[in-house]
Protein backbone atom coordinates (compact mmCIF):
# COMPACT_ATOMS: atom_id res chain seq x y z
CA UNK A 1 0.00 0.00 0.00
CA UNK A 2 1.32 3.45 -0.66
CA UNK A 3 0.43 6.26 1.46
CA UNK A 4 0.99 9.92 0.00
CA UNK A 5 1.08 12.42 2.56
CA UNK A 6 0.55 15.45 1.72
CA UNK A 7 1.45 18.79 3.88
CA UNK A 8 0.53 22.14 2.22
CA UNK A 9 2.82 24.45 3.75
CA UNK A 10 6.22 22.66 3.82
CA UNK A 11 5.18 20.26 1.06
CA UNK A 12 5.61 23.03 -2.21
CA UNK A 13 2.07 24.64 -2.25
CA UNK A 14 2.72 27.73 -0.08
CA UNK A 15 2.88 30.76 -2.72
CA UNK A 16 4.69 33.13 -0.76
CA UNK A 17 8.12 34.04 -1.07
CA UNK A 18 8.93 33.35 2.46
CA UNK A 19 8.01 29.80 4.08
CA UNK A 20 8.26 30.65 7.89
CA UNK A 21 6.03 31.26 10.80
CA UNK A 22 3.66 28.75 13.08
CA UNK A 23 1.82 27.21 10.47
CA UNK A 24 5.43 25.79 8.63
CA UNK A 25 6.68 24.99 11.73
CA UNK A 26 3.69 23.05 13.22
CA UNK A 27 3.07 21.45 8.84
CA UNK A 28 7.01 20.48 9.13
CA UNK A 29 6.42 18.84 12.54
CA UNK A 30 3.02 17.18 11.56
CA UNK A 31 4.79 15.86 8.36
CA UNK A 32 7.88 14.45 9.81
CA UNK A 33 5.53 12.85 12.62
CA UNK A 34 3.14 11.04 10.71
CA UNK A 35 5.56 10.10 7.71
CA UNK A 36 7.74 8.44 10.75
CA UNK A 37 4.65 6.20 11.89
CA UNK A 38 3.13 5.55 8.77
CA UNK A 39 7.05 4.40 7.47
CA UNK A 40 7.05 1.73 10.32
CA UNK A 41 3.73 -0.20 9.24
CA UNK A 42 4.46 -3.32 7.35
CA UNK A 43 3.23 -3.71 3.85
CA UNK A 44 3.27 0.16 4.01
CA UNK A 45 5.30 2.85 1.83
CA UNK A 46 4.96 6.31 2.13
CA UNK A 47 5.39 9.35 -0.59
CA UNK A 48 5.02 12.79 0.57
CA UNK A 49 6.32 16.29 -1.37
CA UNK A 50 8.88 18.66 -0.37
CA UNK A 51 9.69 22.24 -0.75
CA UNK A 52 12.96 22.91 -2.53
CA UNK A 53 13.96 26.16 -1.10
CA UNK A 54 13.65 24.79 2.49
CA UNK A 55 16.73 22.76 3.87
CA UNK A 56 16.77 18.96 3.55
CA UNK A 57 13.14 16.93 4.62
CA UNK A 58 13.04 15.50 7.92
CA UNK A 59 12.42 11.89 6.51
CA UNK A 60 14.44 9.47 3.76
CA UNK A 61 15.06 10.42 0.29
CA UNK A 62 13.07 7.75 -0.79
CA UNK A 63 9.79 9.46 0.95
CA UNK A 64 10.80 12.51 -1.00
CA UNK A 65 9.67 14.12 -3.84
CA UNK A 66 10.75 17.81 -4.17
CA UNK A 67 8.93 20.27 -5.76
CA UNK A 68 10.32 23.31 -7.84
CA UNK A 69 6.87 25.83 -7.29
CA UNK A 70 3.18 25.83 -6.30
CA UNK A 71 2.29 25.24 -10.19
CA UNK A 72 4.49 22.16 -9.78
CA UNK A 73 3.44 20.78 -6.93
CA UNK A 74 -0.02 21.33 -8.01
CA UNK A 75 1.02 19.12 -10.92
CA UNK A 76 2.74 16.91 -8.44
CA UNK A 77 -0.35 16.67 -5.97
CA UNK A 78 -2.41 14.88 -8.89
CA UNK A 79 -0.20 12.65 -10.08
CA UNK A 80 0.50 10.95 -6.56
CA UNK A 81 -3.13 11.04 -5.31
CA UNK A 82 -3.90 9.23 -8.78
CA UNK A 83 -0.92 6.88 -8.06
CA UNK A 84 -1.23 6.21 -4.21
CA UNK A 85 -4.15 4.06 -2.47
CA UNK A 86 -4.41 6.52 0.07
CA UNK A 87 -4.09 10.33 0.48
CA UNK A 88 -3.72 12.14 4.34
CA UNK A 89 -3.80 15.99 3.88
CA UNK A 90 -2.94 18.23 5.93
CA UNK A 91 -3.03 22.14 5.18
CA UNK A 92 -4.54 24.74 7.00
CA UNK A 93 -8.65 25.98 6.32
CA UNK A 94 -7.07 29.65 5.41
CA UNK A 95 -8.78 30.73 2.46
CA UNK A 96 -10.57 27.51 1.50
CA UNK A 97 -7.03 25.54 0.84
CA UNK A 98 -8.03 22.17 3.70
CA UNK A 99 -11.14 22.23 1.45
CA UNK A 100 -9.98 22.75 -1.81
CA UNK A 101 -7.31 19.87 -1.67
CA UNK A 102 -10.00 17.24 0.00
CA UNK A 103 -12.39 18.04 -3.03
CA UNK A 104 -9.44 17.42 -5.68
CA UNK A 105 -8.47 14.08 -3.64
CA UNK A 106 -12.18 13.37 -4.33
CA UNK A 107 -11.81 14.27 -8.04
CA UNK A 108 -9.50 12.24 -8.55
CA UNK A 109 -11.06 9.11 -7.04
CA UNK A 110 -8.65 9.03 -4.18
CA UNK A 111 -8.96 7.67 -0.76
CA UNK A 112 -9.06 10.04 1.77
CA UNK A 113 -7.56 9.31 5.25
CA UNK A 114 -9.44 12.02 7.06
CA UNK A 115 -12.59 14.24 6.59
CA UNK A 116 -14.97 13.96 3.42
CA UNK A 117 -15.01 17.43 2.08
CA UNK A 118 -19.02 18.45 3.17
CA UNK A 119 -17.75 17.74 6.98
CA UNK A 120 -14.87 20.02 5.58
CA UNK A 121 -16.60 23.09 4.60
CA UNK A 122 -18.75 22.31 7.78
CA UNK A 123 -16.07 21.99 9.86
CA UNK A 124 -13.42 25.12 8.39
CA UNK A 125 -16.79 27.54 8.09
CA UNK A 126 -16.83 28.47 12.27
CA UNK A 127 -19.93 30.47 12.11
CA UNK A 128 -21.95 27.87 10.42
CA UNK A 129 -20.15 24.97 12.96
CA UNK A 130 -21.38 27.61 15.67
CA UNK A 131 -25.14 27.82 14.02
CA UNK A 132 -25.49 24.13 13.54
CA UNK A 133 -24.63 23.28 17.21
CA UNK A 134 -27.18 25.79 18.48
CA UNK A 135 -29.38 24.00 16.03
CA UNK A 136 -28.36 20.66 17.82
CA UNK A 137 -28.68 21.84 21.22
CA UNK A 138 -24.71 21.75 21.86
CA UNK A 139 -22.95 23.96 24.24
CA UNK A 140 -20.45 26.45 22.44
CA UNK A 141 -19.71 29.82 22.58
CA UNK A 142 -22.03 32.36 21.30
CA UNK A 143 -20.92 33.40 17.81
CA UNK A 144 -21.65 36.08 15.42
CA UNK A 145 -20.68 37.17 11.63
CA UNK A 146 -18.81 39.92 11.45
CA UNK A 147 -19.60 42.83 7.99
CA UNK A 148 -23.52 43.06 9.02
CA UNK A 149 -24.28 46.58 9.27
CA UNK A 150 -26.00 48.69 11.49
CA UNK A 151 -26.97 52.05 12.15
CA UNK A 152 -23.37 52.59 13.79
CA UNK A 153 -21.86 50.88 11.00
CA UNK A 154 -20.88 47.72 13.12
CA UNK A 155 -22.37 44.39 13.50
CA UNK A 156 -25.34 43.56 16.49
CA UNK A 157 -23.75 41.07 19.14
CA UNK A 158 -25.66 40.26 21.99
CA UNK A 159 -23.27 40.15 24.41
CA UNK A 160 -20.56 42.40 25.88
CA UNK A 161 -16.71 43.48 25.67
CA UNK A 162 -14.03 42.08 26.11
CA UNK A 163 -14.61 39.94 23.12
CA UNK A 164 -12.94 37.72 20.36
CA UNK A 165 -11.80 37.91 16.56
CA UNK A 166 -11.18 35.51 14.40
CA UNK A 167 -11.22 34.71 11.32
CA UNK A 168 -14.18 32.42 10.16
CA UNK A 169 -11.56 29.90 8.29
CA UNK A 170 -8.52 30.04 9.94
CA UNK A 171 -6.20 27.80 11.74
CA UNK A 172 -3.31 28.09 14.38
CA UNK A 173 -4.61 31.33 16.28
CA UNK A 174 -4.09 32.88 12.72
CA UNK A 175 -5.71 36.67 13.26
CA UNK A 176 -6.89 36.11 16.38
CA UNK A 177 -7.01 39.17 18.51
CA UNK A 178 -8.71 39.90 21.84
CA UNK A 179 -10.77 43.07 21.90
CA UNK A 180 -11.12 44.79 25.22
CA UNK A 181 -13.67 47.41 24.97
CA UNK A 182 -15.62 49.05 22.28
CA UNK A 183 -13.57 51.92 22.19
CA UNK A 184 -10.87 50.26 21.48
CA UNK A 185 -12.11 49.80 17.98
CA UNK A 186 -12.13 53.28 17.40
CA UNK A 187 -8.19 53.38 18.57
CA UNK A 188 -7.05 50.12 16.47
CA UNK A 189 -8.26 51.15 12.65
CA UNK A 190 -7.01 47.21 11.98
CA UNK A 191 -9.88 45.88 14.25
CA UNK A 192 -12.17 48.12 13.02
CA UNK A 193 -11.66 46.77 9.63
CA UNK A 194 -11.83 42.90 10.78
CA UNK A 195 -15.56 43.77 12.43
CA UNK A 196 -16.85 45.04 9.31
CA UNK A 197 -15.02 41.92 7.18
CA UNK A 198 -17.70 39.50 6.51
CA UNK A 199 -14.67 37.26 6.76
CA UNK A 200 -14.56 37.07 10.49
CA UNK A 201 -16.41 36.10 13.01
CA UNK A 202 -16.69 37.95 17.00
CA UNK A 203 -17.35 35.70 20.15
CA UNK A 204 -17.54 36.97 24.06
CA UNK A 205 -14.36 36.20 25.56
CA UNK A 206 -14.83 33.65 28.08
CA UNK A 207 -12.50 33.12 31.47
CA UNK A 208 -11.28 29.17 31.39
CA UNK A 209 -9.21 26.82 30.66
CA UNK A 210 -8.28 25.77 26.64
CA UNK A 211 -8.28 21.90 25.80
CA UNK A 212 -8.41 19.35 23.50
CA UNK A 213 -9.60 16.31 22.77
CA UNK A 214 -8.97 14.73 19.56
CA UNK A 215 -10.94 11.50 18.11
CA UNK A 216 -9.94 8.92 15.54
CA UNK A 217 -13.21 7.86 13.80
CA UNK A 218 -13.38 4.73 11.56
CA UNK A 219 -14.24 5.13 7.31
CA UNK A 220 -18.05 4.18 8.35
CA UNK A 221 -18.25 6.91 11.18
CA UNK A 222 -19.79 4.01 13.67
CA UNK A 223 -17.06 4.14 15.73
CA UNK A 224 -14.85 6.50 17.44
CA UNK A 225 -11.69 6.03 19.49
CA UNK A 226 -11.71 9.38 21.92
CA UNK A 227 -8.16 10.52 22.44
CA UNK A 228 -6.90 11.70 26.29
CA UNK A 229 -7.75 15.61 26.79
CA UNK A 230 -5.28 17.70 26.55
CA UNK A 231 -4.19 21.26 27.82
CA UNK A 232 -3.33 23.98 25.34
CA UNK A 233 -1.31 26.47 26.34
CA UNK A 234 -2.16 29.95 24.54
CA UNK A 235 -1.03 33.19 24.72
CA UNK A 236 -3.74 35.98 24.96
CA UNK A 237 -2.34 39.29 25.19
CA UNK A 238 -3.95 41.31 22.65
CA UNK A 239 -3.32 38.67 19.43
CA UNK A 240 -3.55 34.87 20.82
CA UNK A 241 -0.64 32.46 19.96
CA UNK A 242 -0.78 29.04 20.19
CA UNK A 243 2.48 27.88 22.67
CA UNK A 244 1.71 24.07 22.61
CA UNK A 245 -0.04 21.53 25.15
CA UNK A 246 0.05 18.77 27.71
CA UNK A 247 -1.26 15.78 27.38
CA UNK A 248 -3.36 14.44 29.74
CA UNK A 249 -4.72 17.10 30.68
CA UNK A 250 -4.19 17.24 34.81
CA UNK A 251 -7.98 18.04 35.68
CA UNK A 252 -10.88 15.34 37.18
CA UNK A 253 -13.29 15.81 34.07
CA UNK A 254 -12.02 13.68 31.54
CA UNK A 255 -14.47 11.68 30.43
CA UNK A 256 -17.28 15.05 30.51
CA UNK A 257 -14.21 16.44 28.21
CA UNK A 258 -14.45 13.12 25.80
CA UNK A 259 -18.22 12.85 25.40
CA UNK A 260 -18.66 17.15 24.44
CA UNK A 261 -16.26 16.37 21.99
CA UNK A 262 -18.20 13.16 20.76
CA UNK A 263 -21.39 14.94 20.71
CA UNK A 264 -19.80 17.72 18.96
CA UNK A 265 -19.27 15.02 16.33
CA UNK A 266 -21.56 13.12 16.09
CA UNK A 267 -24.28 14.81 13.91
CA UNK A 268 -21.44 15.43 11.38
CA UNK A 269 -21.73 13.26 8.56
CA UNK A 270 -18.23 12.29 6.63
CA UNK A 271 -16.05 13.06 9.62
CA UNK A 272 -13.60 10.41 10.15
CA UNK A 273 -10.27 9.88 10.72
CA UNK A 274 -8.29 12.01 13.06
CA UNK A 275 -10.48 14.77 13.97
CA UNK A 276 -9.20 17.50 17.09
CA UNK A 277 -11.95 19.45 19.04
CA UNK A 278 -11.25 22.38 20.52
CA UNK A 279 -12.99 23.04 23.69
CA UNK A 280 -13.20 25.13 26.88
CA UNK A 281 -13.83 25.03 30.72
CA UNK A 282 -14.91 28.00 32.13
CA UNK A 283 -13.69 29.29 35.36
CA UNK A 284 -17.57 29.32 36.40
CA UNK A 285 -17.61 26.37 38.73
CA UNK A 286 -20.09 23.34 37.62
CA UNK A 287 -20.60 24.86 33.80
CA UNK A 288 -20.08 22.46 31.72
CA UNK A 289 -17.42 22.26 28.59
CA UNK A 290 -18.32 24.79 25.57
CA UNK A 291 -17.14 23.34 22.72
CA UNK A 292 -15.27 25.70 20.09
CA UNK A 293 -14.07 24.11 17.01
CA UNK A 294 -13.75 21.26 15.43
CA UNK A 295 -10.38 21.01 13.63
CA UNK A 296 -11.17 18.53 10.22
CA UNK A 297 -7.46 17.32 9.97
CA UNK A 298 -4.56 16.46 11.75
CA UNK A 299 -3.63 18.47 14.85
CA UNK A 300 -0.48 19.17 16.20
CA UNK A 301 -1.50 17.33 19.63
CA UNK A 302 -0.61 14.60 17.60
CA UNK A 303 2.84 15.01 18.06
CA UNK A 304 1.89 14.44 22.04
CA UNK A 305 -0.19 11.83 21.19
CA UNK A 306 2.26 9.55 19.84
CA UNK A 307 4.42 9.58 22.94
CA UNK A 308 2.23 8.98 25.41
CA UNK A 309 1.42 5.28 23.81
CA UNK A 310 3.72 2.64 22.60
CA UNK A 311 0.42 2.18 19.94
CA UNK A 312 0.98 3.60 16.32
CA UNK A 313 -1.84 5.85 15.93
CA UNK A 314 -1.83 5.68 12.45
CA UNK A 315 -3.43 1.93 12.45
CA UNK A 316 -6.44 3.33 13.46
CA UNK A 317 -6.28 5.78 10.24
CA UNK A 318 -5.77 3.37 7.87
CA UNK A 319 -7.50 -0.33 8.91
CA UNK A 320 -11.07 -0.13 10.48
CA UNK A 321 -11.09 -3.69 12.01
CA UNK A 322 -8.31 -2.00 14.49
CA UNK A 323 -11.19 0.20 16.20
CA UNK A 324 -11.96 -3.49 17.91
CA UNK A 325 -8.45 -2.33 19.84
CA UNK A 326 -8.66 0.40 22.34
CA UNK A 327 -4.92 2.91 22.26
CA UNK A 328 -3.17 1.94 25.37
CA UNK A 329 -1.55 4.81 26.74
CA UNK A 330 1.70 5.37 28.80
CA UNK A 331 1.68 6.66 32.10
CA UNK A 332 2.60 9.96 32.90
CA UNK A 333 2.56 13.43 31.37
CA UNK A 334 4.08 14.48 28.09
CA UNK A 335 4.95 18.66 27.58
CA UNK A 336 5.20 19.80 23.97
CA UNK A 337 5.79 23.08 22.13
CA UNK A 338 4.31 23.83 19.25
CA UNK A 339 7.21 23.38 17.05
CA UNK A 340 6.95 19.47 17.52
CA UNK A 341 9.18 19.03 20.40
CA UNK A 342 9.02 17.17 23.71
CA UNK A 343 9.45 19.80 26.59
CA UNK A 344 8.75 17.02 29.41
CA UNK A 345 7.85 13.46 30.25
CA UNK A 346 7.07 13.03 33.85
CA UNK A 347 5.51 10.33 36.00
Amino acid sequence: MQVFVSEYVCGGGWPGAEISGSLATEGRAMLAAVVADLSRLENVSVVATWDRRLPPPPFPAGVTRLVDSPADEARQFDHLVSTSDAVLVIAPELGGTLLERCRRVEQLGGRLLGPSSPAVALCADKYQLAEHWRASGISTIPTCECGTPTADSRPYFPFTFPAVLKPRHGAGSQDMHLVHSAAELTTRPELAAMLADPKFIIQPYLEGTACSVSLLISPDGRSVEPLLPGKQYVSSEDQFVYRGGQIPWSGDRAEQLQHAAFTACRGIPGLTGYVGVDLLIPTKAGRPPLVVEINPRLTTSYLGYRQATDDNLTVWMLYPEQFANPVRWKPGVVEFGADGQIVSRRN
